[in-house]
Formats: C-alpha cells, sequence, structure tokens
C-alpha cells in the first residue's frame, strides 16, 4: 500500500463520517449532531485534499519534483539576497529625515526640528527580491499548516519552527516601515535586521533533497559518543597546555591562561593562525607536544566518523538500488505484453 493509500485509508472515517470524528464529539450539541458549519469545513478540508494532494499524486509525481526543484531555487534565492544586502557595491545611501518635537514649559510652546542624516541601505531590487520570497514562503507555510493532516506535527518540527522564525522578522519590519518611516530606522529594526540570519537556517531544507547531507546527519548521530570524547579530549588538553604555555613563556604574550585557551586550541587542531606562538626553549617543547597530541586526537576520533558514513552510505544506495529493481518489477507485471513486444 502506497503512502498516499495509507493516508486516505486514514482519514476516511473523518471524511466520510465526519460526525464520528474527534473534533464532532467537541462540538457536538448533545444530540449526536453535528453543527452544519462543521460538517461544511469537514467537507471543504476533503475536496481541498482530493484536489490538491491526492490528484496531484495520481496524475505524475514531476509536479512534485517540480515543486521540490522551485522551492530550493526560492531557498536559494533567499540566502543569496540576504548575502548580497551586506556588499559595498549592492547597497546605497539615502537621506533619512529625522523629526522631534521639543516642548517649551516658559512659552507653552511645542517647536519640531528636523535633523538630516544618510542611512545605508539595501538596493531595492533586493526588497523586491526578499518580498517575493517572503510571500512564497508564507503560502507555503499556510498550505502546509491548513492541508496537513497532522498540522502539530509539522508546527512542532525543527523546519516548521525554522520556516516559522524566518518570517517573523520581515514581517515585523514590514510593519514597523509600514507604520513610520523613521521607525524602520531605529536601533531595535537592527535587532530585527540581525535576527534575519534565520534565513540561513532554510538551507538545512537541503538535507531532504540531497541524499549526502542527510547520511552526514545520520552519521553525526550515530557518531555522538566518540564526538563528545573527542571534545572532552580537547578540553582537557586546552586547559593542561595554557597552563603550561603561560608559566613557561613570556607573560606579554600569553596574558593568562583562559587567554592562552586560543593558542592551544588552535595548535591542538593543527590549524597555527600565527597571532600567538612561544618564543622560549621550552615554549618550542610544550608547542610541539601540543600538535603531537592534536594528531592523536584527529587520529583516534576521524576514522570512527569515516566508518560510520561509510556504512550509511552503503546502506542507502543499496536501498536506491533495491528501490529502482522493484519498481522496474512493477512496472513489467503491470503491462507484461508491451514490455516482452519492445523486447522482441
Amino acid at each position: 500500500m502506497s503512502k498516499w493509500k495509507r493516508i486516505r485509508s486514514k482519514s476516511s472515517i473523518i471524511l466520510n463520517h465526519p460526525e464520528k470524528s474527534k473534533s464532532a464529539k467537541k462540538y457536538s450539541t448533545g444530540r449526536g449532531r453535528v453543527p452544519p458549519w462543521h460538517i461544511q469545513l469537514i467537507s471543504l478540508k476533503r475536496w481541498l485534499f482530493d484536489t490538491i494532494l491526492t490528484k496531484v499524486h495520481t496524475l505524475s509525481t514531476g509536479y512534485l519534483e517540480v515543486y521540490g526543484m522551485v522551492s530550493l531555487l526560492v531557498v536559494a534565492i533567499s540566502i543569496l539576497s540576504f548575502l548580497a544586502e551586506t556588499h559595498p557595491s549592492i547597497q546605497v545611501k539615502r537621506t533619512v529625515y529625522d523629526v522631534s518635537f521639543v516642548y517649551n514649559a516658559t512659552t507653552n510652546l511645542t517647536t519640531n526640528s528636523t535633523t538630516e542624516k544618510e542611512v545605508i541601505m539595501p538596493h531595492p531590487v533586493l526588497d523586491i527580491i526578499d518580498h517575493s520570497c517572503m510571500a512564497f514562503f508564507t503560502i507555503e507555510y499556510i498550505l502546509r499548516v491548513v492541508l496537513s493532516l497532522r498540522r502539530l506535527v509539522y508546527v512542532r518540527s525543527l523546519m516548521g519552527i525554522i520556516d516559522l522564525f524566518a518570517l517573523l522578522p520581515d514581517y515585523i519590519q514590514l510593519i514597523m516601515f509600514s507604520i513610520s518611516k523613521h521607525l524602520a530606522h531605529s536601533s531595535f529594526t537592527r535587532i530585527i535586521t540581525i535576527l534575519k540570519i534565520t534565513r540561513i537556517l532554510r538551507i538545512f531544507r537541503l538535507v531532504r533533497h540531497v541524499p549526502g547531507l542527510w547520511i552526514l546527519v545520520y552519521t553525526l548521530k550515530a557518531s555522538l559518543r566518540e564526538l563528545l570524547l573527542m571534545v572532552a579530549f580537547l578540553f582537557v588538553g586546552m586547559l593542561i597546555f595554557s597552563s603550561l604555555i603561560y608559566y613557561v613563556d613570556d607573560r606579554e604574550i600569553f596574558t593568562s591562561i583562559p587567554h592562552s585557551f586560543w593558542w592551544a586550541l588552535i595548535t591542538m587542531t593543527t590549524v597555527g593562525y600565527g597571532d600567538m606562538y612561544p618564543v622560549t626553549a621550552l615554549g618550542y617543547m610544550i608547542g610541539s607536544l601540543t600538535a603531537m597530541c592534536g594528531l592523536l586526537m584527529i587520529g583516534f576520533s576521524v576514522p570512527i566518523l569515516v566508518n560510520n558514513f561509510i556504512t550509511y552510505y552503503q546502506y542507502v544506495e543499496f536501498a536506491i538500488q533495491d528501490e529502482k529493481l522493484k519498481r522496474e518489477k512493477s512496472e513489467i507485471l503491470e503491462d507484461p505484453y508491451e514490455n516482452t513486444h519492445g523486447v522482441s
């Protein structure tokens, strides 16, 4: 039984017999009857389910693939627009007039003063792109909530929370701009602009469409214990080597043990920015020992992650090939004459 048939069989009782549903009991008049408006609402949901969900699937899965590609394209455009807002070549300067009112108690008069200032804002084209993407994501979110048979599951899910919080800053800023242009350039709006970083979280939508990404997610989940062990080993190494380098090397470079944490972390991970470095013989020895311990830490941890990733990757490849073979067999069984005729 396909996924769509299971959904229809599960929801058939509610859709065909509204008086037996939980919602019907909630709105029952006490005589086992349901208000007409509630029956109409259930009928409307059934019509939406049949026309928008079931018929799309029965026509072709190509529509769903097109929708998925369009959704990912809009996500990419939204993220690129967010990144482009910070580039100086795409920003424009606008003149904003700040009007303030001053009350004079002596003369009992109120005077206003206008201050002219320039603010840096994104290009107007980016505003059009942002509003278009916001409209698309809003319609998509509403349809997901309204048409979903398990809407609370989506609303409480990680992707549902990300979709909601990615929309809120845009709407807050739009409302503030429509109330007052001066309010749109206040310090509070700058905080809202910072919250727009939640757009980047939409990149997690790619996880559902790119097998390599969600294989990586499962790998990290399976290797959580090893990752925590690596972090603990790294923290212990930071404590030991930052303390040693602080007492044996130049205090002008390593001003404190917490300040030396950065040097120990960068050395153990073999990055070595060069902003902090030892200058004494004992410091060189401790630095070498720190680097070797970091290599051992990486050598012990990375193979476990690689093995888990290979295991999941091989399993997914096997599942994809198995599903492909089952699909080919089902096509042959559905129309054996056409397949045998094509072979001959």
